[in-house]
């Protein structure tokens, strides 16, 4: 038996690397290890086979994003030169969580979510998912939806709105 942060990284070692970055994915967002246990497991392991490949792997996962598409909208992002964002961001109103933003922009109150079919299927996440947009709105954060597909056919599109919502705030 071992703990499920050395099950995650050792899975990750094996796993060709779409299947290990999607394990990894999943483990940051259910909490099953942090990025930094993950860089540390990365380090320890320096020198041995597969170490670069690990790197690299650990190098996304410290970005704070923790799917492919929140890379790409990360990616976005830097290429437009749009910064003051934070992946991944918990937000909170009078010390409550009110959910972990997929890309914040604190200043100007704003949260860009990026939805995937994968995580938003259920009925149940489907409604969480408006709760949780409604408490935002109530707490004063105006709140934005990107597919994948306006991540990857629609960039002009996502950078523009989040542009123009920057820029009126």
């Amino acid at each position: 038996m071992t703990a499920p942060g050395r099950t995650v990284f050792d899975c990750v070692r094996f796993l060709a690397d779409e299947p290990a970055q999607r394990l990894l994915d999943r483990a940051l967002q259910v909490g099953w290890l942090s990025a930094e246990d993950f860089a540390a497991r990365v380090i320890a392991h320096a020198g041995r086979r597969g170490a670069p490949r690990l790197a690299r792997l650990s190098r996304a996962a410290g970005s704070g994003a923790r799917s492919a598409a929140e890379r790409r909208a990360a990616e976005l992002l830097r290429r437009a030169r749009i910064h003051g964002w934070q992946a991944n961001r918990p937000i909170t109103d009078q010390g409550r969580l009110i959910g972990i933003g997929d890309l914040v922009f604190e200043s100007a109150r704003l949260v860009v979510e990026i939805d995937g079919r994968a995580y938003h299927v259920t009925p149940e996440r489907f409604e969480h998912d408006r709760r949780r947009q409604n408490r935002l709105m109530a707490a004063g954060w105006t709140v934005l939806r990107f597919t994948w597909r306006d991540l990857t056919e629609r960039q002009w599109y996502v950078i523009g709105t989040i542009e123009s919502m920057l820029n009126n705030r």
